[in-house]
């Protein structure tokens, strides 16, 4: 005879089955949330092996992972993928704090509550940012953002969140990027929730920083990814002398 429990929250439904020995689970059924996913039977096989951090096998395998994300993203030759051990937040934090400056001066586009934590994140930084508020069921306008971008010249940096995770509602990513490039503004993208699933196209004039997490539509286990082209954001984050670790 099992004993069944359900998880509290409810938008997990997530049901699991111990038996009478409480020796641990003995069956799961699928994970509802945005994030974390359910694991696939052949994800799970790998993660039986041990690896230690220095053998070549472990190199190999992290070199053959960055290669695999930049597959997703149209293989561009400018990009560089950055795995960070950490939730999103924690990957937002360090992008954030790494290629932001205190002196400069980003706009933060917000239409739901991780847009709200970019802002937040900058101010903790110590970063006088800007921002402006579209309610939450309406996609950022980018003739809104170039609006905002003429009225302030002096923007350096656009934030937004790709898919606000909370909603469901996309922002047009490529529009925003184009209007942010004409005026030289860097972009750093939230794409947690879209990369993967969303087609996202980093060969061709994409945003400056994606931060993007391995348990959501890539359907891995926890642990963030960012990517940011070598070129430019490298020497930005030099001079800023920013550090993706210092969370």
């Amino acid at each position: 005879m099992t004993k069944r429990r359900f998880s509290v929250a409810p938008q997990c439904f997530r049901s699991v089955e111990y038996n009478n020995e409480g020796d641990g689970m003995t069956r799961q059924r699928s994970l509802l949330t945005p994030g974390p996913m359910s694991l696939s039977a052949a994800v799970k096989t790998q993660m039986q092996f041990d690896l230690a951090s220095r053998d070549c096998e472990f190199k190999e395998v992290t070199a053959r992972m960055r290669r695999l994300m930049l597959n997703l993203s149209g293989n561009p030759e400018t990009y560089s993928v950055v795995p960070i051990q950490g939730g999103g937040s924690f990957a937002m934090e360090a992008a954030l704090c790494s290629f932001v400056a205190q002196a400069d001066k980003p706009l933060v586009c917000i239409n739901g509550i991780y847009g709200e934590r970019i802002l937040k994140i900058l101010r903790l930084w110590g970063v006088d940012a800007l921002h402006f508020v579209k309610r939450a069921t309406e996609p950022l306008d980018p003739q809104e953002v170039a609006e905002r971008l003429s009225q302030n010249p002096g923007i350096t940096h656009i934030c937004f969140v790709h898919c606000e995770t909370t909603t469901g509602i996309v922002n047009p990513l490529e529009a925003i990027v184009a209007e942010a490039k004409r005026r030289g503004v860097k972009t750093i993208v939230d794409g947690m929730s879209s990369f993967g699933a969303i087609n996202t196209d980093l060969s061709h004039d994409g945003p400056e920083v994606l931060v993007t997490s391995s348990n959501k539509c890539i359907e891995a286990p926890p642990g963030s990814l960012l990517s940011s082209p070598l070129a430019s954001c490298w020497r930005m984050r030099l001079t800023n002398q920013g550090h993706l670790c210092s969370t």
